[in-house]
């Protein structure tokens, strides 16, 4: 009978080739994780640089376009908005 460490040792020993993909893949992961960062830095810099600039300008028609929307009747047309309904899974 097998105890339960004998499950966790490799069939076979670990060749240089191995060795070689195993750094390889590892490398990938890194650099694709590097990659990540830097993406998500430039995209954090460049949302920072857009708020400050429309700060800068005071209220925007965005921002004016929240509160008239909010102040208008119900019944009233909204024109250029698509009205979304749920609809039963088919």
């Amino acid at each position: 009978m097998m105890n339960s460490q004998e499950y966790l040792l490799p069939e076979r020993p670990m060749t240089p080739l191995r060795w070689l993909l195993a750094a390889a893949l590892l490398s990938i992961m890194l650099a694709q994780m590097v990659a990540m960062v830097m993406v998500t830095r430039s995209q954090v810099l460049r949302a920072e640089v857009r708020e400050a600039a429309e700060r800068s300008q005071g209220p925007t028609r965005g921002s004016t376009a929240v509160v008239s929307s909010d102040a208008r009747p119900v019944d009233v047309p909204r024109h250029g908005l698509i009205a979304v309904g749920l609809s039963a899974a088919r």
